[in-house]
């Protein structure tokens, strides 16, 4: 893993997960339609979250879209085991969740349609921002 001493103070801290309404798909979709962008329908998306934490904006999602699926990454082992202990309880299927850095996600980056990250709630959004993740 080429982040190690970051994913080491990642362990270290206990941060919260939860929904981001700038990086609900359906927010993004219609925000995308608006701006002349051509996106998947929320309900068939195929959703890769960098930095996902335990998974509460993709828990919240995944709750709505059920058609849709998502996949988390995060570099917290701490974090990834949070967020399965809580889709086990709660039953969700259409979610997958890895301890994984960003740089070793090819394999996955190349499988989704839609690309989030918390990142998204705190950038302007613009046609050039939206690419990023569309």
């Amino acid at each position: 893993m080429i982040n190690d001493a970051i994913a080491k103070s990642y362990e270290a801290a206990n941060y919260v997960s939860h929904a981001y309404e700038q990086s609900f798909i359906a927010n993004l979709h219609a925000r995308s339609r608006l701006r002349g962008l051509n996106p998947k329908a929320p309900n068939s998306a195929k959703v890769l979250e960098i930095g996902c934490a335990s998974g509460g904006n993709l828990i919240a999602q995944a709750l709505v879209f059920k058609d849709a699926h998502f996949t988390g990454i995060d570099l917290s082992k701490a974090q990834i085991k949070n967020g399965k202990t809580a889709l086990e309880k709660i039953g969700i299927k259409n979610i997958d969740l890895f301890c994984l850095d960003i740089c070793d996600a090819r394999r996955i980056l190349a499988r989704r349609s839609l690309i989030i990250s918390s990142l998204t709630a705190f950038m302007p959004y613009t046609k050039t921002t939206a690419r990023l993740f569309l």
